[in-house]
């Protein structure tokens, strides 16, 4: 290809004033003072020799006129499908919100229809569940040893709940109502047995003005734990299924979410930290419920029944 075009050929002829030009063409080297330029400046770039047809082709000059176009049209169509995807994602969340709502709404209707009957069967059948039995395994040594121990149980279908009391590591297996319904045994490890209360909540810590509100609501882990303990009895008695239970799961967590909605909706906004952590165990029994759906056989159904019970259960007693 012919350079010449971009060549400086007459360099010449100068004007007065002509040290305010900018002489930074690649190719030239000049000097600024008056003096010099009146010579001709010194051309530093040679023309290159010619070469053979096979290298005349200059990959970094070619142009594709359709190169742009190309980009453009993927970006643009990257763009599109991303924004179709965003608007999917809010449509399926505002759908999702529409339905608990819904659902809670439902809900609050019915209890308010029936001057409280809703909430307060619900609460006569927490009552059985103000003190239960739990089995675990002791002598762990460390947490290696008990995370082991742990993963054993889960395989069989049991809790496998790791605990430290009084600085023993306990690996918690079972939990029930009744002591005979405890599993006491894997192969030849035997578990202690102990009974836990489910007291009431102490209403001195909260705020004056919502100590009814948190009253009307504080038998939430004795209604979580009635819930996987009838899923729970089912399933090994043989009357549910896997699929039978993770229905059962889906409207235990249906009905649980309705009612921690309507408990929450009555401290939101609440700075107090006793509400805060009020609020978010309900909200975590409640993501426990909605856990079990990902149970793919029953042993880890079971096993996953057992250990958000225990975790929902320390957790209230820590409370």
């Amino acid at each position: 290809m012919d350079y010449s075009k971009y060549y400086l050929k007459n360099y010449k002829e100068r004007k007065q004033g002509s040290e305010n030009v900018k002489y930074d063409n690649a190719y030239y080297r000049f000097y600024r003072s008056e003096e010099q330029l009146k010579n001709q400046p010194e051309i530093i770039y040679e023309q290159p020799p010619a070469r053979a047809d096979e290298e005349s082709v200059r990959a970094d000059i070619e142009y594709d006129p359709e190169q742009f176009e190309r980009a453009y049209a993927k970006r643009d169509a990257e763009i599109k499908r991303g924004g179709t995807l965003k608007r999917r994602i809010w449509l399926i969340a505002l759908c999702l919100c529409i339905a608990a709502l819904s659902g809670a709404s439902v809900f609050l209707a019915a209890d308010i229809i029936s001057n409280g009957a809703v909430i307060a069967a619900i609460k006569s059948d927490a009552q059985e569940n103000s003190s239960v039995y739990v089995s675990y395994l002791q002598g762990c040594v460390d947490m290696e040893s008990a995370r082991l121990q742990g993963e054993e149980m889960r395989k069989a279908g049991l809790g496998g709940y790791i605990f430290s009391s009084g600085g023993e590591l306990r690996v918690y297996a079972d939990v029930a109502v009744e002591r005979d319904e405890l599993c006491l045994a894997l192969g030849e490890s035997e578990f202690a047995c102990e009974r836990m209360d489910i007291a009431a909540l102490d209403l001195e810590k909260y705020p004056e003005n919502m100590r009814a509100h948190i009253e009307k609501y504080q038998d939430h882990t004795r209604i979580f734990l009635g819930y996987t303990f009838d899923i729970l009895k089912k399933v090994q008695s043989g009357e549910y299924d896997l699929a039978l239970a993770l229905s059962a799961a889906k409207s235990a967590f249906d009905e649980f979410y309705a009612y921690a909605s309507e408990a929450q909706s009555g401290i939101e906004g609440q700075p107090d930290v006793a509400l805060i952590e009020f609020a978010a165990n309900i909200r975590a029994e409640a993501a426990f419920l909605s856990a079990l759906s990902e149970a793919e056989e029953i042993n880890e159904l079971l096993a996953d029944l057992r250990y958000y019970s225990l975790l929902a259960l320390f957790i209230r007693l820590g409370a």
